[in-house]
């Protein structure tokens, strides 16, 4: 595996931003840039041995430093959403800054997501890129110092390795995840209803009308939630199923049948038409479905348009808004405690 690096373009302040290569012999291609942790690009074989993109992004750095939806990002210091944009540790109230009408997303207004993080390559007998960023207290008004690392590595066994760690000298939350859009037909280009998805879950997480989680935890089995088995991802977003109507999309939690920090797989994709297959495996508990619902055709690659439903996002995480639910499992990571995930893409072909 190679990684090779070029210069991807300029931060206002005149910082230099990079863009690296990963590469593998079978093939497979994944570019990174050091900004926003952002994954640009991944491109697989089809079953045909035809080299294409297969999630969303941008050829260069300038719509990366507009508005776009966390396209290939690293997010934090806490993904998803915090109601009311505030949380409560011992007797301190901590209130956040908000983004998202009153409750926070995926770290606030510059969440590890717009910062530009250190880079480096270094080797363990494969090349390994290694981001770190330090977040200072206060940083959109979470306690402590964090110490952010994310490191991706491309085996030769077709797996994107992401893992993430943290140090802080305070108490605090953190939830890392990565916001890749997965379209494995075309990158994007057409709508991903043709595509089968598993997820290994039998649980999820309802949400209220600002998609913050109730605290309840229902069953998904025989629901519109009941990915247990391949389903066709057109055919769930068109049902419809007591006072939740699934036809503009998902964007919901799920609970992966697994023990704490196991690896373990969290979801398969499926595209009859290339017959590619994603596998995703993680050490955390949950697994975020997003289908894509607020794509507008407003942004684009090469001219062509990113359109409701070009994409769906399968983003490992821990449970949503912890921090305010007391019988969810903790996020809060301590000065004498090291954050630790890891999430795994595996690329293959299917019959």
């Amino acid at each position: 595996m190679r990684i090779t690096r070029e210069r991807f373009g300029k931060m206002p302040d005149g910082e230099e931003v990079s863009l690296y290569r990963l590469t593998n012999d079978n093939g497979v291609q994944i570019a990174i840039t050091d900004y926003g942790g952002i994954i640009t690009s991944i491109k697989t074989p089809d079953h045909q041995g035809q080299l294409g993109e297969i999630v969303m992004g941008f050829d260069e750095l300038a719509p990366y430093l507009g508005v776009h939806p966390y396209f290939g990002a690293t997010v934090g210091r806490v993904a998803n959403r915090i109601s009311n944009a505030q949380f409560s540790y011992g007797q301190q109230v901590y209130k956040l800054s908000a983004n998202e009408g009153n409750n926070q997303l995926h770290g606030g207004h510059q969440g590890l997501d717009k910062v530009l993080w250190q880079s480096e390559v270094i080797s363990d007998g494969q090349d390994i890129l290694r981001l770190t960023h330090h977040s200072p207290d206060g940083s959109e008004d979470y306690p402590g110092n964090l110490q952010c690392t994310v490191s991706f590595k491309l085996t030769p066994q077709n797996e994107l390795e992401i893992n993430y760690t943290a140090l802080t000298d305070k108490a605090t939350p953190v939830n890392f995840t990565h916001h890749d859009y997965f379209n494995l037909s075309d990158g994007g280009e057409s709508n991903i209803y043709d595509h089968e998805l598993l997820i290994n879950s039998k649980y999820y997480t309802p949400n209220d009308s600002d998609n913050i989680p109730t605290g309840e935890i229902r069953s998904a089995l025989d629901s519109i939630y009941d990915f247990s088995d391949y389903k066709n991802v057109g055919a769930m977003i068109d049902k419809k199923e007591g006072h939740r109507h699934a036809q503009h999309g998902y964007d919901d939690n799920f609970i992966i049948n697994k023990s704490p920090k196991e690896l373990s797989r969290a979801a398969s994709l499926r595209d009859p038409q290339s017959k590619r297959q994603l596998d995703i495996y993680s050490t955390q508990d949950c697994l975020q479905l997003y289908t894509g619902n607020y794509l507008d055709g407003s942004l684009s690659r090469q001219s062509k348009p990113y359109n409701h439903h070009h994409a769906l996002c399968l983003e490992s995480q821990s449970y949503v808004d912890a921090p305010n639910k007391s019988h969810f499992p903790s996020i809060i990571i301590r000065p004498e405690e090291k954050y630790e995930e890891k999430t795994v893409y595996r690329f293959s072909k299917y019959p």
